[in-house]
């Protein structure tokens, strides 16, 4: 159908205006009653002067310009415009940032294993003079230790204090006991200790991060910056190094107060009716570990059961003696 009577969408053309501009092009002029409206529209086609019934044919290039020469401006006006609220915003957020430095959140709910370990990191990455950490359980998979190995370097080299503490289960993984001993060498300090609450990650005494809701489905910390609240937690890592047992270069040996603590760690345990599950995922050790201290104590007490076992315990004064004289010798030697 020819859109001589009919208008075709916007910009656009028709078939009967592409079949009739080859006629138009060579015969350089048509009658306006014979033209496509789509032509006329796009600029192909315009009246003469000297007979408006006649129109002459105008090259596409030339009609393509003067067709785009408004959008083009359209576009440059809309992008100086774009450009203007962008640094008008980049001021205002500068100043807003500058108004807000001394107000960043007391705490702040992180969720995602990569979003808490990005923030972590960075938070790490910051540090200048002091870094603190507890890692409870035992073991560290490889790929964890290498990840950390670069990372615990690249701090100590900034001149940063590292302290880590660690549980004792540690001091029998081999791979964990080589990062420690790489570690220690280029000047961080380690020590372990029979049980830990919780992850803890302290930075410069400014900012700390703690483990939240375990039950979730997804990862959770709190990141806290309140400084009560990081300074009750810097007392409380203090509290657990000063009891915590240095590891030294001894490579793979377990002092005998390493063993003591363990031991006396699954003792109170079993009188406070704990299950070897437990025992074992609080100790950081296997549950096999914790019958066979178990077993152990039962032979050395003569018990013949788990509630005997408890209440020989308790009342023949073995705990209260050993805590008495943390040096003495290990109940289970």
């Amino acid at each position: 159908m020819s859109c001589v009577n009919v208008a075709c969408p916007a910009g656009d053309i028709c078939e009967a205006g592409l079949a009739f501009l080859p006629r138009a092009a060579r015969e350089g002029q048509v009658a306006a009653v014979d033209a496509p409206r789509c032509l006329l529209a796009l600029g192909l086609l315009q009246p003469l002067a000297t007979n408006p019934d006649q129109l002459s044919v105008v090259p596409p290039s030339t009609a393509a310009a003067v067709a785009l020469r408004p959008h083009q401006r359209a576009a440059s006006e809309a992008t100086a415009q774009m450009n203007t609220l962008n640094e008008t915003f980049r001021r205002v957020e500068a100043v807003y940032n500058a108004a807000h430095q001394d107000r960043v959140p007391d705490v702040v709910s992180l969720h995602g294993l990569a979003t808490i370990n990005r923030v972590i990191d960075a938070a790490v990455a910051g540090c200048t003079t002091e870094l603190m950490t507890i890692q409870p359980g035992g073991s560290r998979p490889p790929e964890i230790l290498d990840a950390l190995m670069s990372r615990s370097l690249e701090t100590i080299r900034r001149g940063v204090r590292q302290r880590t503490i660690y549980q004792h289960a540690v001091r029998s993984h081999r791979p964990t006991l080589e990062y420690a001993m790489r570690v220690m060498a280029a000047g961080a300090e380690i020590r372990t200790v029979d049980r830990v609450i919780d992850r803890l990650i302290i930075c410069d005494r400014r900012v700390s991060f703690i483990s939240a809701d375990d039950n979730a489905e997804e990862a959770a910390a709190l990141e806290i910056r309140n400084p009560g609240v990081v300074g009750f937690l810097v007392k409380a890592f203090e509290h657990t190094w000063d009891r915590a047992i240095a590891v030294n270069a001894s490579y793979g040996f377990r002092p005998e107060d390493v063993l003591t603590d363990i031991e006396l760690s699954v003792a109170r345990m079993i009188v406070s009716g704990s299950t070897e599950d437990k025992i074992a995922r609080n100790l950081g050790i296997g549950r096999r570990t914790v019958a066979e201290y178990a077993s152990r104590l039962a032979r050395h007490l003569g018990s013949r059961s788990r509630a005997q076992l408890g209440y020989l315990i308790a009342t023949h004064g073995l705990l209260e003696e050993v805590d008495a004289e943390p040096g003495s010798a290990s109940f289970m030697s």
